[in-house]
Formats: structure tokens, C-alpha cells, sequence
């Protein structure tokens, strides 16, 4: 981790707090594109950019799929310079699904499905794509995900040499350790300390084996925080939390990208 991450708590607070949120750039362009994974199969992502990206960011969903939240992430981010590709990680059970969030138990059905090998082939072809359409190289470009994908964001800084992954409120993390060795860049946690859908013996567990593996890594953890605490759309929305995890987030990425502060 760069110098001066590790004075985050107030330092960067402060700093968040003065610069407040970049104006949206014009000329966004989305769509969704086709990818291929490693395995051969073929899937569609939801594709976000500016006119001239920066650096490339892998998106990854919540369990409700690439819905209209996640479009909306996908937006925000390319509007602070980044190629963003969002894949539907349900396309082998039901492609392009987007989930309202009164229908888990359909997620839950769809959850299940999902295999590590399936997820690495998706997570790979995404890479595979924005290095070769954005002509990045894997110093910029970095993962974000929330809930399912927080996992998955932390599964692709396992799977591949990028330069960060920022996780919010990823359950199952605590399943993937065996493979942390492998991460490469730096990391950055959110986790609202009421939710009740990740215990903090698991949060434990994850910091104490990235501590034993020498990896650089932030934990941002809210006091009056629950699951799903970015999402305006659900009950759990928590407007303070989600903004400044987000200001949060775009200097984290500025910074492990090596990407300069856009001008206002």
C-alpha cells in the first residue's frame, strides 16, 4: 500500500469531506457488450465509459444482478474516467436478469448456482476485455463490488495481477483465504457493523490471514451501518455511510491506479 493509507481513519476523512463528490463528465456512453470466458462460454456485460478512460474497472453485481443500482455504480464510475465492464454473472441460469430487491428467494435460487471455476472464467474474460479494448495494463485496472460481489471482487485480486479490489460488504470472503497469497494490490473493506449477514469473526478471520500473508489492506467498518448500506433503492440505504464510502473509494482507486485527480 502506498504512504499514507495507514492514517486513513481521519486523514482521510478530512480530505474526503473538503473535496466532496467530482461533477459528472459528458458524453457517458453505455451498452452491453458480448464476452467470452475461459471456458469458452459466452455472456453479456453492462459496458460504461467516458470518451477517454483512464484506467478499467471490473464491476460485480449484488445478488440481484446487473440491475438498474448497479447500471447507475457503472455510470458513476466512468464518469470519474474509468472503462467500466459489469458482468451478469447469472448467465448460465438466467441471462440478463434484474432483480428487484423484494426477490431474494429467486436470488437465492440463482446464488446457488454459482461455481469459483465458473466465476474465474467470467472474471478472466472481463480482464481479457478491458485490457485488450481499453489497452490497459493490469497496474489500471482495479475490481468493485457489493455483497456477492464484494466476494467476487475479492475472488478477482486472488485471480488476477490488478492493482486493487474494493469489497463492500462481502459474505463469504472468509471462504476464498486459502488463495490469498496470490493478491497483488491493495485492498479496501467496507462492513457495517450491524449487519447481521457477516459476523465479525469473519471479518476477524479475514484480516488476521491478510495480516499473516503480508498483504496491504484497509477494513472502513460504519457504526449505525447494515448490509446493503450503498443501495438507495433498499430499506438498509444509509445516505452518510454511502457517501463517504464512495468519496472513499474514488481516492483509493485514484491512488492504486496511479491515476492524478481529475480536474473540477
Amino acid at each position: 500500500m502506498k504512504k499514507g493509507w495507514s492514517t486513513l481513519c481521519l486523514f482521510l476523512y478530512l480530505i474526503c469531506k473538503s473535496m466532496g463528490e467530482q461533477p459528472v463528465l459528458p458524453a457517458i456512453h453505455s451498452s452491453w457488450e458480448k464476452i467470452k470466458g475461459r471456458d469458452g462460454s459466452f455472456f453479456e456485460a453492462y459496458r460504461s465509459q467516458p470518451q477517454e478512460p483512464k484506467g478499467g474497472i471490473l464491476l460485480f453485481m449484488e445478488a440481484f444482478g446487473v440491475n438498474a443500482h448497479i447500471q447507475s455504480v457503472a455510470r458513476r464510475l466512468a464518469a470519474q474516467g474509468y472503462l467500466v465492464l459489469a458482468p451478469d454473472l447469472y448467465h448460465r441460469v438466467r441471462p440478463r436478469w434484474e432483480g428487484k430487491y423484494d426477490e431474494f428467494p429467486l436470488a437465492r435460487q440463482f446464488l446457488k448456482t454459482l461455481t469459483i471455476s465458473g466465476l474465474q472464467s467470467d472474471i478472466y474474460g472481463c480482464y481479457e476485455w478491458l485490457s485488450t479494448k481499453g489497452n490497459f495494463p493490469s497496474s489500471r485496472i482495479g475490481a468493485v463490488g457489493f455483497c456477492l460481489g464484494g466476494k467476487v471482487a475479492f475472488l478477482a485480486a486472488e485471480s488476477l495481477p490488478i492493482a486493487a479490489a474494493v469489497c463492500y460488504y462481502g459474505g463469504g470472503i472468509g471462504e476464498l483465504l486459502d488463495q490469498a497469497q496470490q493478491i497483488r494490490g491493495g485492498l479496501l473493506f467496507f462492513w457495517g457493523s450491524q449487519d447481521p449477514h457477516i459476523p465479525l469473526e469473519e471479518r476477524l478471520k479475514t484480516a488476521t490471514r491478510l495480516n499473516k500473508e503480508n498483504k496491504s489492506f484497509i477494513q472502513v467498518e460504519f457504526s449505525r451501518a447494515t448490509h446493503g448500506f450503498f443501495c438507495e433503492e433498499r430499506e438498509s440505504y444509509n445516505k452518510d455511510a454511502a457517501q463517504l464510502s464512495w468519496m472513499i473509494t474514488l481516492a483509493f482507486l485514484q491512488d492504486q491506479l496511479g491515476l492524478k485527480k481529475q480536474e473540477d
